[in-house]
């Protein structure tokens, strides 16, 4: 019984920082894809009168 509770507890930790790299990994995603649109739109001069 005690074994099952301890591997329950484990067995939730990793899915818990395994959900946390996810999270992580789409941030650094997000906010990679964001730059290349900023530098791309600056690029094409946003923003200014043509």
């Amino acid at each position: 019984m005690l074994f099952a509770i301890a591997l329950s507890a484990v067995g939730t930790l990793v899915l818990l920082m395994a959900a946390g790299r996810l999270t992580d990994e789409l941030h650094v995603r997000h906010a990679a894809d964001w730059a290349r649109r900023v530098a791309a739109a600056n690029a094409e001069g946003f923003g200014a009168q043509k």
